[in-house]
């Protein structure tokens, strides 16, 4: 029996280690994407201004100022995490803003839930507690020695830079091809002259839409992969915490 006892604590604590070292993985990813980041600044610069100087404020119809104003609004802060998907699907399917949503304020109280609790026991109830974090990631320095590095780390933890660049560039991309064929739908018949500015319009854009993939294809590459690794790694440890409650039980 105390042979068993000490396998069944021996492949509990290798699946502890284990779970620490994977929470090594959120940091790297986010390492590897902020690399990319910084290794194509140049490129992500010249996207920024080259949609800077085809930005259009002037000479819209109403219907082109209506949709850039609605567009522009779900850049904000509380839609970033699926303005794709808000953009497209909510049109389609109106029904789907229900669950959209949900889904945001259920991501936020995830989120916000260990801030507030820490809070809530430390100066509320006055109890003692260390300072809690939404995710469990591994850092070269203790995340909690003081208030500041918390809340440093904290905002660290909840705010994806990489993924938020990549989605107002596609999206003010995306709002630049809608002006451009609002244009194209309003374009009188025989007025070849604005027929050919759309064209150039059109090209440069496209042009943009290759080098923004061109950048932003290996931020893509590293969360399929990361999600991909996640996938294995918690079918490996469902397998093995089988195993343990197997030979715990058997005891």
């Amino acid at each position: 029996t105390k042979d068993v006892f000490a396998n069944v604590l021996y492949q509990h604590l290798a699946y502890e280690n284990m779970l620490h070292t994977f929470n090594c993985t959120a940091n790297f990813s986010a390492i590897l994407k902020a690399s990319v980041v910084v290794f194509y600044k140049k490129e992500i610069r010249t996207i920024i201004l080259q949609l800077g100087r085809l930005w259009r404020t002037e000479h819209l119809t109403e219907v082109q100022i209506n949709k850039k104003n609605t567009l522009l609004k779900r850049l904000k802060f509380c839609y970033a995490a699926a303005t794709l998907l808000h953009v497209t699907a909510i049109k389609l399917f109106p029904f789907l803003a229900v669950f959209y949503w949900i889904n945001m304020i259920g991501s936020w109280q995830y989120i916000l839930a260990p801030l507030l609790e820490t809070v809530t026991r430390k100066f509320i109830l006055l109890q003692e507690c260390g300072l809690l974090l939404p995710f469990s990631c591994s850092f070269p320095f203790d995340p909690t020695g003081n208030w500041g590095r918390y809340i440093g780390v904290y905002i660290f933890e909840t705010y994806s830079r990489t993924e938020f660049l990549m989605i107002t560039l596609c999206s003010h991309l995306s709002t630049a091809f809608m002006l451009l064929q609002e244009d194209l739908l309003n374009n009188e018949p025989g007025n070849f002259e604005d027929l050919k500015t759309v064209i150039v319009y059109h090209q440069q854009l496209i042009s943009i839409s290759k080098q923004l993939d061109d950048v932003f294809d290996k931020v893509i590459f590293i969360n399929l992969s990361s999600a991909s690794i996640s996938i294995c790694f918690f079918g490996f440890c469902a397998k093995i915490a089988e195993t343990v409650l197997y030979d715990l039980f058997e005891i």
